[in-house]
């Protein structure tokens, strides 16, 4: 058996199989094989590492033997890692340095998506994004100086927010292991310094822009969250609230649900736009929405850490009440949440936001009902997946609650 330097495996005078991939990763790292000279195929296997290992007959551009390999990793999605070397001799440097530097970045930045809970810091964008158009009534409103007021209560809030999922992995490492293992604490993919580090500059950029701001509504908001965010996570008497399913559903429900939405709407309208401060019709259905959704997120995220809870000790509705008592108690819950809204956007006098609403609840509650029935209660990835899916019905509905006028 003999490869070519175009490209070509033959076998017995037939074409067996291209190898392109072995000529480009070749030609790409400034090896170029000969263009007619056969070289003899030393070994040739596949499994989950794919290696061709090729010598050269007679040829002047190839002293040595070559090893070029292509390796896949299922870890992260398709990830690829390419080598050259000689036997007994290497040219210097190996094809694949900057291609691991490459994957250790993605691997550090996908670690920190992790650590972030990139969801919730984009469903928490998104509400900042969707209550600052509450406040216009005009095109004119629509100035530069309104863009940079929504972007710098977005990146305050959102700076805050990651404070407060670091803080509560660096308390939570022994029990997300049992939880979370996939987090980059718990999994070891962060050291507990490295999460400090990022945890204070988070917290200290957040703080730091809500007094430059000069914004009181928006500095009230960031303190609250960081007040409260702490006391939820800390292990000290009479705090980590996390552990009781009450007091976690009145700091979510508070912090989410009624400060952020009525501290941004504030920021905007007065301090941004300055207008007088006038609490209008889609600010309340808007507050009445987070609440509702913010206590099913609230009371549901701890049924699928369910097992992880009960062994730490932990009070949540999940572990007092029953998973299925708890479950079915958030999808009507929810239900009602969309019914009001239903109603809300139902007696809406402008007519294409009616609509819209009308359509999009409908569709909306119609996927939740559907997605709760199929939930298999004693399948931890059912039960995330269930939970995700409210997050991103909640982000989805940040995009109608403009319309209702």
């Amino acid at each position: 058996m003999v490869i070519t330097s175009s490209g070509y495996c033959l076998q017995q005078g037939s074409l067996w199989k291209r190898l392109t991939p072995m000529k480009m990763d070749a030609h790409r790292s400034g090896y170029v094989l000969p263009s007619e000279q056969p070289i003899k195929i030393l070994k040739f296997g596949y499994s989950k590492t794919r290696r061709v290992e090729c010598i050269s007959s007679g040829t002047p551009g190839i002293e040595k033997p070559l090893s070029l390999s292509k390796e896949r990793s299922s870890s992260n999605g398709k990830r690829h890692s390419l080598s050259a070397t000689t036997a007994g001799n290497e040219f210097g440097r190996t094809l694949d340095d900057p291609i691991n530097l490459f994957e250790n970045f993605t691997n550090k930045l996908y670690a920190f998506r992790k650590f972030c809970r990139d969801y919730v810091i984009l469903g928490l964008v998104l509400s900042v994004f969707s209550i600052s158009l509450l406040p216009l009534q005009t095109m004119s409103d629509l100035s530069p100086v309104y863009f940079i007021g929504v972007l710098k209560a977005a990146t305050s809030l959102g700076l805050m927010n990651l404070y407060t999922a670091g803080i509560n992995q660096l308390y939570d490492v022994e029990l997300d292991k049992v939880n979370k293992p996939y987090l980059p604490l718990a999994s070891g993919e962060f050291s507990i310094k490295t999460g400090i580090i990022i945890v204070a500059i988070a917290g200290f950029i957040s703080i730091g822009m809500g007094l430059m701001i000069q914004s009181p509504p928006l500095l009230c908001a960031i303190l609250t969250y960081f007040i409260l965010g702490t006391a939820y996570s800390i292990d000290l008497p009479f705090l980590r609230w996390k552990t009781n399913g009450f007091l976690t559903a009145i700091v979510m429900t508070f912090t989410r649900g009624l400060v952020i939405p009525v501290a941004t709407f504030i920021h905007i309208q007065r301090y941004v736009l300055g207008k007088p401060i006038v609490f209008t019709r889609p600010l309340i259905v808007i507050t009445m929405f987070n609440s509702i959704f913010t206590l099913v997120m609230a009371i549901c995220k701890d049924i699928p850490d369910f097992d992880g809870d009960k062994a730490f000790g932990s009070k949540t509705f999940a572990v007092v009440f029953g998973k299925e008592r708890v479950f079915w108690f958030c999808n009507y819950l929810m239900m009602m949440a969309y019914g009001a809204v239903l109603l809300t956007g139902a007696s809406s006098t402008f007519m294409p936001g009616k609509i819209l609403s009308i359509l999009g609840n409908l569709a909306f509650a119609s996927i939740f009902w559907s997605r709760a029935q199929s939930v298999d209660l004693s399948n931890t990835k059912s039960l995330t997946s269930y939970y995700r899916l409210i997050w991103k019905l909640c982000n989805a509905e940040y995009f109608l609650i403009p319309f209702v006028r």
